[in-house]
């Protein structure tokens, strides 16, 4: 699963998905980083696996609350925009996800 690498492909397939389930762009594209993000294992590369363990932790505690489970689709932002906004962990998550598939890019 590497649509990120091919921009315009990943770009047109993010935008016919959010169109053809009813979501907002950026929730199709946060779920693609973060299936990414679970499925690498922790410990392949050193210097992305604890940052990359903590994330994947994290993200695993998030999903399992109720609060998501109910209402996702409505919440997601306002929920993330009380800790970071969204750019800002979208970009962040983005710069591990690559530093685990690039591993001489050090973030």
């Amino acid at each position: 699963m590497n649509l990120h690498k091919e921009k315009e492909n990943f770009r047109e397939i993010i935008e016919s998905t959010a169109g053809e389930y009813n979501l907002e762009e950026f929730q199709v594209e946060k779920d693609y980083y973060v299936s990414l993000l679970l499925k690498r294992k922790p410990g392949k590369n050193t210097h992305s696996s604890n940052k990359g363990y903590l994330l994947t932790d994290s993200l695993q505690r998030i999903l399992k609350q109720e609060f998501f489970k109910h209402d996702f689709e409505t919440n997601t932002q306002e929920f993330l925009s009380q800790y970071v906004s969204y750019n800002t962990a979208a970009a962040s998550l983005r710069d591990i996800i690559e530093s685990a598939i690039l591993p001489h890019k050090i973030v």
